[in-house]
Formats: C-alpha cells, sequence, structure tokens
C-alpha cells in the first residue's frame, strides 16, 4: 500500500529538523573552533610564591615568527588564575599539549608542591610527563636569561638531557613521578636543581622533600648516590687514585641495583646491592710503564668504594639527617614486609633515622678492549 500524504508530510517534517540539528552543531563547533594564531602555544612554565600567590613566566612560540620565543610574565592568586589572567592580558587562548618544562621556583618550592602542581593534574590539556625541576633561586630569573637577544633556557636544558647519557649525576622527575611521591607515604619527592652560573644554566644537585615542602638538597656526588640506589645511574665518569702518582678515570655502565630488607630487633634493616660494569677511559702514568693485569681487582675495589661512599652520604644526609625517604626505602618495606609496614607506617618519617643501612657496591672492569699498557703505533 502506498504512503498516505500526510505520512509524507511527517517524514519530510522529521527530515527537515534532523537537518537543521545538523546544522546548528556545525555552527556551534565552528565558532567553538580556535585558529592558530589565536593559540599562545607554550613551552616552559615558572612559576614563583609572592606574598599575594603566584607570578608565572610563561616561555612560548612565537606562531609569526619561526623557533622565535617570547617571554610573557603574569600573577594571580593560583597558577590558573595567573594563566587566565595571561589570556586576558594577550586576547589568546594558551594550549598546554606543547608544554615540556615546568620550573618551580626555591619560594614556591618551600611554601609545598601540592598546589603548585595540582594544576598540571587536573587540566584537561596539561601532560604529565612534563619535565618538573627546582630553581636554586626565582624561575623568573632563569626564564628572563637572554644570550645573543635570544631566551636560552629551552636549550640548556635539552644540553643537559644529552648530558644526562654521558654522566649520571643529573636526575630526571617528571610531574606523574613526583604527583605519585607526594600521594604515598613510603616515597618522598625529588626535584634536580637548576642555577644560573657564570651566564649559563646548569643543574647544581637536588632537592629532596618532606611532606610535599623543600627541605634540603643533595650535591651532585650525593645526587649519583641516589641514581645508584634507585637503579637509574645509567653511565657516568669517576676518577680514583691507583696511587700516589697515578690517576684513573673510569667510566661506569650497565649499573643495576636492589633493595633487601628484614626486621631485626624489631627494627627494619636495609641492605642496597649494586653492580656496575666499568671501563678504564684514562690512566695518568707515563705510556712506556707496563702493568701488569693485577692491577685490575685494584681498580675496581677503588671505584666501588668511591661509588658506595656517594651513597652512604646521600642516604645519612637525606634519610637520617632530614626524614626525606626519596630512596623509596618505605615502599621496600611495603612490598618486602607488609606486615611491618602496615603497623608502623603511620610514623614511617619518624622511624626511618632508626632503621640500619648497609651498602655493597661489586664493580667489574669490562676487560674487553681494555689495554694497560698500550703498544707504540707502528706504520710498517
Amino acid at each position: 500500500m502506498a504512503p498516505n500524504k500526510q505520512s509524507k508530510k511527517t517524514v519530510f517534517k522529521l527530515v527537515g529538523i534532523f537537518l537543521a540539528g545538523v546544522l546548528v552543531l556545525l555552527a556551534a563547533s565552528s565558532r567553538n573552533y580556535i585558529e592558530l594564531h589565536e593559540r599562545l602555544i607554550i613551552q616552559g612554565l615558572g612559576i614563583d610564591r609572592t606574598e599575594q600567590g603566584y607570578k608565572v613566566s610563561v616561555q612560548a612560540l612565537k606562531t609569526t615568527e619561526e623557533d622565535k620565543i617570547e617571554l610573557l610574565v603574569t600573577e594571580g592568586d593560583t597558577v590558573y588564575d595567573a594563566l587566565n589572567n595571561l589570556s586576558l592580558q594577550i586576547g589568546k587562548v594558551p594550549l598546554y599539549t606543547h608544554n615540556i618544562m615546568v620550573v618551580i621556583g626555591r619560594s614556591a618550592a618551600e611554601h609545598g608542591l601540592d598546589d603548585v602542581l595540582d594544576f598540571f593534574v587536573r587540566y584537561h590539556e596539561a601532560r604529565p610527563t612534563e619535565s618538573v625541576f627546582m630553581a636554586s633561586d626565582t624561575a623568573g630569573e632563569l626564564f628572563a636569561h637572554q644570550e645573543d637577544g635570544q631566551y636560552t633556557l629551552l636549550k640548556d636544558i635539552d644540553e643537559s638531557a644529552h648530558a644526562r647519557q654521558y654522566n649520571s649525576q643529573l636526575v630526571q622527575v617528571e610531574v606523574m613521578d613526583v604527583i605519585n611521591d607526594l600521594y604515598r607515604r613510603s616515597n618522598s619527592a625529588h626535584l634536580p636543581i637548576l642555577s644560573l652560573e657564570d651566564g649559563r644554566i646548569e643543574e647544581l644537585g637536588t632537592g629532596i622533600f618532606e611532606q610535599g615542602k623543600l627541605k634540603e638538597t643533595l650535591s651532585l656526588e650525593q645526587t649519583r648516590g641516589l641514581m645508584a640506589t634507585i637503579n637509574k645511574l645509567e653511565v657516568g665518569t669517576e676518577v680514583v687514585q691507583l696511587s700516589d702518582h697515578i690517576s684513573v678515570t673510569m667510566e661506569y655502565f650497565d649499573c643495576k641495583s636492589h633493595i633487601e630488607t628484614e626486621i631485626k630487633d624489631g627494627k627494619p634493616v636495609f641492605t642496597v646491592k649494586v653492580k656496575c660494569k666499568a671501563n678504564i677511559s684514562q690512566m695518568d702514568n707515563p705510556i712506556e710503564d707496563e702493568m701488569d693485569d693485577s692491577v685490575y681487582p685494584e681498580l675496581e675495589k677503588a671505584v666501588s668504594a668511591k661509588l658506595r661512599e656517594q651513597i652512604e652520604s646521600a642516604i645519612r644526609w637525606a634519610v637520617i639527617d632530614n626524614q626525606c625517604d626519596v630512596f623509596g626505602f618505605g615502599n621496600a618495606l611495603l612490598w618486602q614486609q607488609t606486615d611491618y609496614w602496615r603497623e608502623h607506617e603511620d610514623h614511617w618519617r619518624d622511624d626511618m633515622g632508626e632503621a640500619d643501612y648497609f651498602v655493597y657496591v661489586d664493580t667489574t672492569i669490562a676487560l674487553e678492549g681494555q689495554e694497560l699498557s698500550p703498544k707504540p703505533f707502528s706504520v710498517w
């Protein structure tokens, strides 16, 4: 049976309503679409604490000039309020998906990381893989530094990242690492420290935090001890003395570590075990002086002792003296001594200084390609 005229009119009305709805949605989406030239493409954020709230330094790409960075400074009661004020000032909408770093000024670090990093957790465009640093003084100072009319912070940090491949005294931390440390009772947060030294931005050591607030700092040598303990010592160089007149430069690689726990006499005992391989990079002795294979055990012992001292110094200063468990000893208790941890977790920060800590380092020199007494080259 053919449809009557009334049913045809009903169909046409429904189709018309559907098409009208599609047009409304398309119009709405076109109004919400923001052109690239209307966005502020953020590359880095520096956050300092003020008496009224926060001052935020922003390095952003100029969309009209390739590879050109501009600096903008704004203030507000909170980090987000400051960034929102920036939009009102320049008439552009910030784009956070391209941000690669956050630098927290010392004043903000001392006030506490919770208020600073909350924005980077909640805001939908923020990424949890942004690198986080702490400024030895103000973040604004680092962001404003220029050479030949160009802001250098991004370049200097990129060079520091490459330096990590050759010398593991530079700790790498992302937003999600800090957030996890802040919300776990078994860990304390730590951040690499940036400083303006002799006209260049360099990493100075590591800031260690107690309950989200800056407590103290680790030196570069102690930072290496930290990295060795948390299984992040990839490569690095160390100079050891073979005798009163011979210095040997060693290169670490393929380092592995783990923490063992036990409960003895009612308190935790931690054993840090580190195994590394090493190459001989240079020996400061006359090339004609021949040396035999008996030197290898002596070198292995010397380089192991040097790394062990760095680990022990870091543990003593961070954990015992300042109650900052940046090594994850509490986390090791959580997994290996669960019953003890559940009973003592509420006062772990008070008890960690009473625990016992032992460090063992075993370094093996890779004999492949190592020549203790090189022979002269011959052209014949």
